[in-house]
């Protein structure tokens, strides 16, 4: 290839110096054809002159003799010849037209060196120089590529969150220090470990809440401003009756088949504040109570906030309440007997019945065991 390119840059000089003497040879022949028609000097005295001042040769053929098969034109015609020790010969004709006389040519002829290989010597040498140059920064360019992916995959392992965290000594490895300046590096790796501590008790604590949570008897479902979900306890899962697998990220709408459910979290969204609502099934005649908490009250305007829905099984507590209003009713009905009773007793005493002795009697009796009764029954 370089010498490809040397003899591209050869040909190029070529080009140039031949240019240069056309130039420089069509200049003197144009002095000579001025000089000739001009001057009143003969073509002797024109040609000692040129040949004695120049390093070319002059001649003079008379367009009489026809020697030249050329027609008279304007300006120089200029012809290349190569010799055999590896000179040129350069030679120019130039028809001219004295005022007086007949037409002739004028011919000169230059015998020049050919061109100097000094010139573009040093482009043999700086192509290949070139060349290795571009190669060793080709090659510099790799190894830093390879290491910007390598270092760029170590980040990312160290950002894995189901990663552990990693030693300092393999962290050094993982991020070369020719990859960093010295100070550069060591801050990068404190930075990087000072990450780790931080992640690694954040993990922790998330994982303590997430088991906390799961472990509760109370229903906790999570989803996004666009309600998907986040998260889901055992406990909700089981109270919804959802579909196992539950998957994360699905829409309410996919997720909960009931209409309350999805009322009451799309309402609360809405309007931004807490709902409370109860649901009841008729399997296992069971009572849920459905409360919606919008999990952030500062949003944008327009934009909805995240919702936490908490789900509680009532059943019990409505199965006491029951038994609580029942107990109270049958309660009040039984103390309402001996008590009518005993007041019925005391007015028939109050209204006459004081005076005969054998009702006295039974009526006290009769309100000694309503008493009695009374007294079971409030025991």
């Amino acid at each position: 290839m370089a010498w490809i390119l040397r003899a591209g840059i050869a040909w190029q000089y070529e080009i140039v110096w031949r240019l240069n003497q056309n130039q420089v040879v069509s200049e003197e022949m144009e002095f000579f054809r001025r000089l000739a028609e001009s001057s009143g000097s003969s073509a002797s005295q024109m040609i000692h002159l040129a040949n004695a001042s120049t390093d070319g040769q002059l001649m003079l053929i008379p367009d009489s003799e026809r020697t030249l098969d050329r027609k008279l034109v304007r300006g120089p015609s200029i012809e290349w010849y190569i010799e055999p020790d590896g000179f040129r010969r350069v030679r120019a004709i130039r028809n001219v037209i004295p005022d007086e006389g007949e037409p002739y040519w004028l011919v000169f002829t230059r015998r020049v060196p050919p061109v100097d290989e000094k010139l573009y010597a040093w482009s043999t040498w700086l192509i290949p120089m070139g060349f290795l140059v571009g190669l060793s920064f080709t090659w510099i360019g790799f190894r830093r590529s390879r290491l910007k992916d390598r270092v760029l995959r170590s980040l990312s392992g160290l950002r894995n969150p189901s990663r552990p965290s990693v030693p300092r000594e393999a962290m050094m490895e993982m991020l070369p220090n020719e990859a960093f300046a010295p100070e550069v590096h060591r801050e990068l790796i404190s930075l990087v470990e000072s990450f780790q501590s931080t992640f690694t008790d954040i993990q922790s604590d998330a994982e303590q809440s997430q088991s906390v949570l799961s472990a509760m008897p109370v229903g906790i479902l999570a989803f996004t401003a666009d309600l998907r979900l986040t998260f889901a306890n055992r406990a909700g899962i089981d109270m919804l009756d959802l579909s196992a697998p539950v998957r994360v990220d699905a829409r309410l709408i996919e997720l909960i088949r009931q209409p309350k459910v999805i009322e009451v979290v799309s309402e609360s969204q809405r309007s931004g504040q807490t709902l409370d609502s109860e649901l009841e099934r008729n399997q296992g005649n069971t009572v849920l109570r459905l409360r919606a908490y919008p999990l952030s009250s500062e949003v944008e305007q327009g934009a909805k906030p995240p919702m936490l829905l908490i789900v509680t099984d009532e059943t019990r507590l409505r199965q006491l309440e029951n038994a609580r209003r029942d107990f109270t009713a049958n309660v009040s009905h039984e103390l309402k007997t001996p008590l009518a009773a005993i007041k019925a007793y005391a007015e028939t005493l109050l209204m006459g019945a004081m005076d005969d002795p054998d009702a006295k009697e039974r009526f006290v009796l009769r309100i000694s065991e309503q008493a009695a009764r009374l007294d079971n029954l409030i025991r």
